[in-house]
């Protein structure tokens, strides 16, 4: 995404290279047509004024179209790969949260044999010491650990 920002604005990796300036000639052109556009219709500017701004609409619009067309033979197919890969990444993105959500419930339906062996010690200790029965700490046998999880 910072490479396609990068790409559409005209900086960074892209700033001194064809596409770089492309990109900058289209958003000047850009912006001057949406000023002079906004000053032809604005009410609060004299005649005079709004109809040089109508003047300079045509101008800038050709110059837009120009830079536009510049655009599309150096940047456009660059900005497409770019869609296309985030396009790519978003979807595996997805995909992986999916799997997690997936495995983080089947890990709450089915816990690891540490754990659950870790449980079932803790139930036998409560029972033992309701029943009078408690085994000291030291003279209990370890719990197995399983992958690195002790219980």
């Amino acid at each position: 995404q910072t490479d396609l920002r990068e790409l559409q604005t005209g900086t960074g990796r892209y700033e001194h290279t064809a596409t770089g300036h492309a990109a900058r000639q289209v958003a000047n052109a850009r912006q001057n047509l949406e000023r002079a556009t906004t000053a032809a219709g604005s009410p609060t500017l004299s005649r005079r004024r709004r109809r040089k701004a109508e003047a300079l609409v045509g101008a800038y619009r050709a110059a837009y179209q120009e830079a536009a067309h510049q655009w599309s033979a150096t940047g456009h197919d660059v900005e497409q790969d770019l869609h296309t890969g985030i396009g790519n990444v978003d979807d595996a993105i997805t995909s992986l949260e999916a799997h997690r959500r997936t495995y983080a419930s089947w890990q709450l339906e089915h816990p690891t044999a540490a754990r659950r062996l870790g449980a079932l010690d803790d139930q036998i200790q409560a029972i033992e010491f309701d029943a009078g029965l408690a085994t000291p700490q030291a003279e209990r046998l370890p719990t197995p650990s399983i992958g690195g999880l002790s219980g």
